[in-house]
């Protein structure tokens, strides 16, 4: 082949000498990089993908990365994880195109950044927190930020909309100022109603000036509620017996903690029973998921939409994820209000049911 090759080059005008030059050595280069076995490594090829990473407080971050295990995704990026750092996916999946990977930095970093903030600024008068942040199902570090609060003379306020008769709330231990709430939720009554616990010191500071408007003014409820046990407008009476009804349900047969350990009692035998099923959790670590909430993700392929009205036509109304969760086949189950064991595993039957 080789000899003919030769003579072609030969017997042809210098233009084509050229070209037929160029071909041979492009041939011979190539048959000498398969007998090497270069070739052979193609085969080995790690393809690529695009993924958005969202790393605690920092904003989301897209990145071109070799198809690998999260873990070491993570590593090749020098993403370091604490101890009690969490991921909303297993270290050892393989990441996919387009994969959205995120790390929930709670704990010390957060409240290490929260501080920073105070200690630099002395205008900062109210530190706002979410006791129960629901979209997600977790549990803020409010202990840890009301004592960071109290050092630098900060009020703090939660907000315990979804937490109050749900979780342990110790407004003492936890530095809190004000905690809201509401009548619905884990207390069980009517949605429609709100309360407000406050450190008496700091209502005392209030004036009816301070408020934006007339119906939520609290120096307005507090000065009426104290001179004249009432409220300045108008209430909602059957709201009010409702949250009156709901707050002495909550305090009796073993108060707070006893209702507190039934929905955590449920919680885990929801989380169990999924877990069973190999689904898996946007929170892993059991001490920042709340005792009411569990954020879980649709089997790969699952359609969510289908999957909520298979749920419903059942009887069951699961919330599908909030934004980009539900681009994910995120879906949350919550266990508040009149829910005990035997209606979880009632519904861990029909859960499985609807995913087969």
């Amino acid at each position: 082949m080789l000899n003919k090759a030769k003579e072609a080059i030969v017997s042809a005008d210098s233009r084509t000498k050229g070209i037929l030059a160029m071909a041979v050595v492009y041939v011979v280069i190539m048959l000498a990089t398969v007998s090497s076995g270069a070739v052979n490594q193609i085969t080995n090829f790690i393809p690529t993908v695009d993924i958005t990473l969202k790393d605690g407080l920092q904003e989301e971050k897209d990145y071109l990365v070799k198809q690998d295990t999260v873990s070491n995704v993570l590593n090749e990026l020098n993403v370091e994880l604490d101890t009690k750092d969490t991921l909303n996916k297993d270290k050892e999946e393989i990441v996919q195109q387009d994969d959205y990977i995120e790390i929930t930095r709670v704990e010390t970093k957060t409240v290490e950044k929260i501080e920073k903030i105070m200690a630099a600024d002395d205008d900062i008068k109210v530190v706002a927190m979410v006791f129960h942040e629901t979209s997600t199902g977790m549990i803020n570090p409010v202990k840890e930020v009301g004592k960071v609060a109290a050092k630098y003379g900060k009020w703090f306020f939660v907000d315990c909309v979804s937490a109050a008769a749900g979780e342990l709330i110790d407004v003492v231990d936890m530095n809190i100022t004000f905690a809201t709430s509401v009548g619905g939720k884990c207390l069980g009554a009517y949605p429609g109603s709100a309360y407000v616990c406050g450190k008496i010191d700091a209502l005392e500071t209030l004036t009816p000036e301070m408020g934006k408007n007339v119906y939520l003014n609290l120096a307005k409820h507090y000065i009426k509620a104290k001179t004249d046990n009432q409220t300045p407008n108008t209430p909602n009476v059957n709201l009010f017996w409702a949250l009156r009804t709901a707050l002495d349900n909550a305090l009796a047969d073993g108060g707070v903690e006893a209702r507190v350990a039934r929905y955590k009692e449920c919680a885990g035998i929801l989380r169990k029973g999924m877990k069973d099923m190999g689904l898996k959790f946007l929170i892993e670590d059991d001490a920042k998921m709340a005792s009411t909430v569990t954020s879980v993700f649709l089997p790969e392929g699952k359609d969510l939409k289908q999957f909520l009205a298979d749920m419903e036509a059942k009887g069951y109304v699961v919330y599908s994820g909030k934004g980009k969760f539900e681009a994910m086949g995120m879906f949350q189950v919550a266990n508040m209000g009149e829910i005990y064991p035997a209606d979880c595993e009632e519904f861990l039957e029909v859960l499985k049911g609807c995913l087969a």
